[in-house]
């Protein structure tokens, strides 16, 4: 269930944001794992202009709070959107996380179609040893919940998100 047909109410503007182009979308693979995500497979040089010109066009300012995966290509996402904002702080979560793709790690991009068409199947599934999409939405509103109970004030996430 969607925990988050239970807010009623938001007291805060989100702005959701998903990295720029990455290592790994040059590659054309899957980078879902932790181990290989967080310290490898940052951003490319386009991948860091689409994000200044992102930053330029949101129209957000030094009062938004920036949480972000720690994967390596969102927190450099979210290192560009802070130095822009001019935002002091950065909170990083890992409820952010790129979906882990299980036995698909750093095979071939086209290997998200199988698991996708397992996901239209079931959503609680584990097939591949993939998360499932019920355990992603899950993680994803808790952050929400959190963010929805607190004071006012822009929200942007940096997403490591390949799907």
């Amino acid at each position: 269930m969607n925990a988050l047909l239970k807010i009623k109410k938001l007291n805060n503007k989100y702005f959701a944001m998903r990295h720029g182009e990455s290592e790994a979308n040059i590659q054309k693979i899957i980078v879902s794992d932790p181990a290989s995500g967080i310290y490898n497979y940052g951003l490319t040089d386009k991948g860091k202009s689409q994000v200044k010109a992102s930053a330029e066009k949101s129209g957000l300012d030094c009062n938004t709070i920036i949480y972000s995966s720690d994967f390596k290509r969102a927190a450099e996402t979210a290192n560009i959107m802070s130095e822009h904002l001019k935002t002091d702080t950065i909170n990083y979560a890992v409820n952010l996380r790129e979906r882990f793709f299980g036995d698909f790690e750093k095979t071939d991009n086209s290997n998200y179609e199988k698991v996708w068409t397992e996901d239209k199947k079931n959503p609680s599934h584990n097939i591949y040893n993939a998360e499932s999409p019920e355990s992603v939405m899950l993680l994803n509103a808790l952050i929400s919940i959190n963010l929805a109970s607190a004071a006012h004030f822009f929200a942007c996430a940096c997403a490591a998100s390949d799907t």
